[in-house]
């Protein structure tokens, strides 16, 4: 990605040296080019210095200007892997592996001029190159980039090649994807600066979302964090989809914006659950069922009124997608394209073993464990908080009993990458329950609710701590030890 200064760098000056040179003898440079020039030149020279330090940056070669420069960065990422940790590149090396590179050029006397001058200058110093030069290097070819391709934009709304909302969404996503670039080298904050930068009375500044379900959002440290992973597991009706559902309103009450994800539920499904769920507010007994509003057997009035008490209560806070059967890298990017358009703060997928892997290996445990590590990284590049629904294993788990942590379909990393996982089932006599089976913030993993339904939409209400449970007694004694009470039920207080 060129412009025209840096055609003339190619064919003018290769390097610092003949800068200095046409200097010297009076030709006038241009000061933005003698500075850019001795950008590229001082950060090749303390790449030479500290290639693990600065070499490791992936930054491709087309990112420099200069042609000399260009060539030395390629023998540089090549011969990392022939350098030992701490030590520099030796001269001769450079020599040979450049001579191999442009041998017209680098063989002899003039190869030998030029990289005796780059070596006399005395390195900038690694941290300078890290935090100042390697930046800057990437956004001026950003910006070269940027430039070329808002001429082919511009050229194809000039001649309405293109519907002008596909290409301005085009646009923004392109703008997007050009702010999300790799670390350039960066080194962490230490643990004591981190301290130092927590701030306490800054309440607006938390990294989080809250829930909506205070049960979970207390020993949560206040809500679901931005980048981390909520499973939520449950069998077939077991009420996946109406917990998403309760989520997403919990979002919209709290002036938060959330996308849901569909791999399964088609929108009429997931309009009929709200037109059921915004009904209540008539009472129980003038609910209407999700099947009464997919038939339109529902009295029309009541549907018209939930409208207007959902545009009050949500306005266009919550999204709805239908991926069903979409590859994981398209679904990510419907992530980063809401993130970026509509500005969502907690993405909710529905469900995980209905996603498909970008290339199927038939070992589903490897392909699950591959798609929760592309949802989290997603979803923490874009600062969102992930709910990720789960089904369970028919030969893991069986109906009306208590699931286990593994009872999830193909399990194996989900656990590993969460931060929380909430277990949903239902008991003989169709109560629905929910254990919080891993909680990363607290020591309150065990604990088991019943979760309210109504009966007449069957979506979620409220819940209350579960004391109906039976409990091992292995388990009764831990928790026991924990309280100095061994003889309290399990789950006793809320959280």
């Amino acid at each position: 990605m060129g412009n025209d200064n840096a055609e003339k760098v190619s064919l003018k000056y290769r390097c610092l040296r003949d800068i200095v040179f046409a200097t010297d003898s009076g030709i006038d440079v241009d000061a933005g080019l003698i500075r850019r020039v001795t950008w590229e030149h001082d950060l090749v020279r303390q790449a030479i210095e500290t290639p693990h330090a600065i070499v490791s940056a992936s930054i491709p070669p087309a990112y420099f200007e200069v042609k000399d420069y260009r060539i030395l960065w390629k023998v540089l990422q090549e011969g990392l892997p022939f350098i030992k940790p701490g030590e520099s590149f030796g001269k001769g090396f450079l020599i040979s592996r450049l001579t191999n590179e442009d041998e017209t050029y680098f063989r002899g006397h003039a190869g030998s001029i030029w990289l005796e001058y780059l070596l006399m200058r005395p390195p900038c110093g690694a941290n300078l190159a890290i935090e100042d030069l390697i930046p800057r290097l990437h956004a001026r070819h950003d910006i070269r980039h940027w430039k070329l391709r808002s001429e082919d934009y511009i050229q194809r709304i000039d001649e309405e090649r293109t519907d002008p909302i596909v290409l301005h969404t085009d646009w923004r996503m392109e703008a997007y994807s050009m702010s999300q670039t790799h670390d350039g080298g960066s080194i962490g904050k230490t643990i004591t600066r981190l301290m130092a930068d927590w701030d306490p009375e800054n309440k607006e500044n938390r990294n989080i979302v809250p829930l909506g379900i205070p049960q979970i959002d207390r020993s949560n440290g206040g809500g679901h964090g931005r980048g981390e992973l909520m499973v939520i597991g449950g069998g077939t009706n077991h009420g996946k989809s109406y917990m998403a559902q309760r989520l997403m309103r919990n979002q919209a009450r709290q002036g938060n914006r959330a996308l849901y994800v569909s791999v399964e539920d088609s929108q009429d499904l997931m309009t009929a659950r709200f037109i059921a769920d915004f009904s209540l507010f008539g009472g129980e007994e003038n609910a209407v069922q999700p099947a009464k509003v997919r038939d339109k057997s529902a009295d029309p009035e009541v549907v018209n009124r939930t409208k207007v008490d959902a545009e009050r209560e949500l306005g266009d806070k919550l999204y709805y997608f239908h991926a069903k059967k979409w590859p994981i890298s398209k679904i990510c990017d419907v992530i980063r394209r809401h993130r970026h358009l509509c500005g969502i703060d907690v993405v909710i997928v529905d469900y995980l073993q209905a996603i498909m892997p970008d290339e199927v290996t038939n070992q589903k445990a490897n392909d699950t464990a591959f798609i929760v590590a592309e949802l989290k990284k997603c979803c923490d590049d874009c600062e969102v908080a992930l709910i990720l629904m789960s089904q369970y294993a028919r030969d893991e788990y069986r109906n009306g009993v208590e699931p286990t942590i593994t009872s999830c379909k193909w399990a194996g990393e989900i656990e590993n990458e969460s931060e929380i996982m909430l277990l949903l089932w239902r008991d003989d006599a169709d109560i629905l329950h929910a254990r919080v089976a891993k909680l990363k913030w607290a020591r309150s993993a065990g604990r088991r609710y019943i979760v309210h339904v109504s009966e007449a939409t069957g979506c979620m209400l409220d819940w209350e701590d579960d004391f109906t449970v039976p409990q091992t007694g292995a388990e009764r004694e831990k928790r026991g030890r924990r309280r100095g009470d061994r003889g309290a039920p399990t789950g006793e207080g809320t959280i």
